[in-house]
């Protein structure tokens, strides 16, 4: 992918050390250009052999990824409560995603990070929080329009291995594609581009580096990297995520998708390339009540030109609330209007502006 940089809906400032941070400019995906063709040539004159018709000038194509936060679609067995994800959501799968579904469902490809298990096991691994729900609830991602997952992170392991094949089964029936943990996964829809995506935990540069090595290899034409890094709570970048992130562009990635930290953390355009650090935590069913509730859908529009060419065009977000009730957490996230208190704090978080304090994160009195 040819590296150049134009953020149509963002405008880029210079941060220490020569990085480029993002600062959106608008909330919502923009719309592609209105194809234009050449004017229609002149009528040759009467005399004059007849001449072909004129060719229409080749259009550009745009093709837009999505990115949500950490979806667990299921609550801890050890915490139950009235007012857990599978007794809010029941049998409604469409609903984490119906305040939302708009904004995903005309794009090239939506990514979630998967934080949990689909299984029927009951063996867990030795851990505070495990998290599952029955294999059905797969059928939240096909309803939301959700393409791909990533199960490179903490969780995916909970219900061990038995846990983890269930998992893929149910995603497989769905037709919904995953990265497994130090996994790639490719993705094409049409005459679109291959889309290559490697998941770590906690990854090194050196990891990342040769994720993408391997999807380069594999034909990939565009590169994401979903990692699973970063402190709980922290609003801002560890040394670790910097290095990593910062790394994966240097090997040729165009987008690096960030989870874990539970909440957001900024956008940064790196090198060519986007950074996101962490999108915090979107149809969250681990926490009833979380602290933060602020939340985003993140859309990265790229485009062909007629040699081939792609380039990353466009950067937009969607600032949203993870539960669109304020009593309790209903894991339907819903877009803030544009006038509110949240939508204003959603977008200092991405752009880096925030200085909030980070949030406290204690679970001893749990244990």
């Amino acid at each position: 992918m040819k590296k150049t940089l134009l953020l149509i809906l963002c405008t880029l400032a210079l941060a220490a050390g020569g990085v480029l941070a993002l600062r959106f400019a608008l909330p919502a995906s923009a719309p592609a250009p209105t194809p234009t063709t050449l004017p229609a040539a002149s009528p040759a004159p009467s005399l004059a052999p007849e001449t072909p018709a004129p060719t229409e000038t080749p259009e550009a194509a745009y093709y837009t990824l999505s990115f949500v936060g950490d979806c667990t679609l299921g609550s801890s067995p050890k915490f139950p409560s009235a007012y857990s994800f599978q007794n809010v959501v029941g049998e409604n799968y469409a609903w984490p995603f119906a305040a939302t579904r708009q904004y995903l469902e005309d794009d090239y490809l939506t990514i979630a990070n998967m934080e949990g298990v689909f299984t029927t096991a009951t063996e867990a691994k030795e851990a505070l929080f495990t998290f599952k729900a029955d294999p059905v609830y797969a059928r939240v991602f096909s309803s939301g329009s959700v393409e791909l997952v990533s199960l490179g992170n903490n969780h995916a392991g909970d219900y061990l291995e038995p846990g983890r094949a269930d998992t893929r089964a149910a995603l497989e029936a769905e037709g919904v594609l995953y990265a497994d943990e130090n996994g790639v996964c490719l993705y094409q829809r049409g005459d679109g581009p291959l889309v290559g995506v490697y998941a770590k935990l906690y990854p090194t540069a050196w990891q990342v580096t040769e994720g993408v090595r391997r999807l380069r290899e594999a034909g990939a034409e565009l590169i994401v990297v979903a990692a699973h890094w970063g402190l709980e709570g922290s609003y801002r970048p560890t040394l670790d995520q910097l290095t990593a992130g910062r790394a994966a562009i240097d090997a040729g990635a165009d987008i690096v998708y960030g989870a874990h930290p539970h909440v957001l953390q900024p956008v940064e355009g790196y090198a060519g390339g986007l950074i996101l650090y962490s999108l915090g935590n979107w149809s969250f069913g681990g926490n009833t009540a979380p602290q933060d509730r602020d939340t985003a859908i993140v859309q990265v529009r790229f485009r062909r030109d007629p040699d081939g060419t792609l380039t990353l065009d466009a950067c937009s977000a969607v600032p949203c609330s993870l539960s669109g009730s304020a009593g309790y957490n209903d894991y339907q996230p819903t877009p803030y209007e544009p006038d509110a208190p949240g939508y204003a704090r959603v977008m200092r978080k991405l752009n880096g502006s925030f200085d909030g304090e980070d949030l406290t994160v204690d679970y001893s009195t749990l244990r």
